[in-house]
């Protein structure tokens, strides 16, 4: 009797075991029993598998998944990340063991980890992308710690821009309303410096602004089909006195016909202005400065090239960059830096690019490439209302 209680108990215990149970014939892998909870596991609807091969090798194994087959249950062991096959349905990823219990027969426990094994890789997903929000967080807060540090420096240039030419104006507008000249040939050049000065500091406001409205995305563009090739003639003449003060020479290839291209006048002139003026400022006395177009499949080349020190290679990747062209407040070249960052902007609004080439003592070559065909939305491409009045 007491004999029977055991067994039937021993029974009830199997029958309701949390792990899956199942048992095999070793002879032709026939199913002889499976428990409650391997029956639940693999959705048996008829209450049996005829054989190990239906809970055998799926079709697909995705992922490093271990294949339960004949060689597996031929040896004893605890193994993980096997894949059994749900028969009708899709593959369990399980932590499974197995037992022989006689000659002919051997017991397969298991439980489905697949839900487990689901959850992991959704935190360890979420966990690279902690890691990678951190690390990208880190950098872009050591972006703005270098930018904060432009901006001071940005900053502290653009005072002292603003207030040399103020300076200037209110020294030389003082001695003229004290009556301290002797000549109307020094009451000339009193005026003068007032308007030049008055011009530069003009100009410092415009790149400000130019700048703020590129940032902000608010520039207006009027693009037209035009030849560069007035403005470029144009620039040789009013960039002669600037020339010859420092000893330089302008050259505009000749052209044998006119590109024509698509372009905003004022913007163009406003980039290739500014390229020039560097030319000029950076290259060597007695030297030269040669401006040249070529066309291309897609775009015209305006090409500037000087012959003076060059782009160390160290700042050649800043010098687009705002607020990265600034150097010691004493002793820079006047301007606040941003011109070659708003030619930047401002020539990839029109769809073309800008780029350089140099070399240490050998000059440098800035490319300025204006499309020769509509690369823009077409509300972009129209006359400016009225182009006589640039306004920047």
């Amino acid at each position: 009797m007491k004999q029977s209680i055991d067994a039937n108990l021993f029974q009830l215990i199997v029958e309701d075991a949390f792990i899956c149970i199942a048992v095999f014939k070793r002879s032709d892998k026939e199913c002889v029993y499976l428990n409650n909870s391997a029956k639940e596991i693999l959705e048996i609807q008829d209450n049996r598998v005829s054989d190990l091969f239906e809970l055998m090798q799926p079709k697909n194994n995705k992922g490093d998944y271990t294949l339960l087959n004949s060689e597996l249950v031929e040896q004893e062991g605890y193994y993980q990340d096997v894949l059994v096959q749900k028969p009708g349905s899709f593959p369990i990823i399980t932590d499974l063991s197995c037992r022989h219990l006689s000659e002919d027969v051997f017991l397969i426990m298991f439980r489905d980890m697949t839900n487990q094994k689901k959850l992991q890789r959704e935190v360890l997903t979420k966990q690279e992308e902690i890691q990678s929000a951190f690390e990208e967080l880190q950098s872009q807060n050591e972006d703005l710690k270098v930018l904060d540090k432009a901006k001071d420096r940005f900053v502290a240039l653009t005072t002292h821009e603003l207030k040399t030419p103020l300076s200037a104006m209110i020294a030389t507008a003082e001695v003229i309303q004290m009556d301290l000249y002797d000549t109307k040939e020094e009451l000339k050049g009193f005026i003068s410096t007032i308007y030049n000065e008055g011009r530069h500091l003009l100009e410092i406001v415009n790149d400000i602004l130019d700048f703020s409205k590129v940032q902000a995305g608010k520039m207006d563009l009027y693009i037209e089909e035009l030849s560069p090739f007035t403005i470029l003639s144009e620039h040789l003449e009013n960039f002669q006195k600037m020339a010859e003060d420092k000893n330089v020479q302008l050259h505009l290839s000749d052209l044998k016909k006119e590109h024509l291209c698509y372009f905003d006048q004022l913007r163009l002139r406003q980039i290739t202005a500014n390229v020039i003026n560097n030319a000029i400022k950076f290259t060597k006395e007695k030297t030269h400065v040669h401006i040249s177009l070529t066309e291309h499949e897609k775009y015209l080349r305006i090409s500037i090239s000087d012959e003076g020190p060059g782009i160390d290679v160290a700042h050649q990747e800043r010098v687009f960059n705002e607020f990265e062209t600034v150097g010691n407040v004493n002793t820079h070249h006047k301007g606040t830096g941003l011109g070659m960052p708003i030619s930047k902007r401002l020539i990839e609004l029109m769809g073309g690019q800008i780029s350089f080439d140099s070399k240490p003592d050998q000059g440098t070559t800035f490319h300025i490439d204006v499309p020769t065909t509509k690369v823009l939305d077409s509300e972009n491409y129209r006359e400016r209302p009225d182009f006589a009045q640039e306004v920047a």
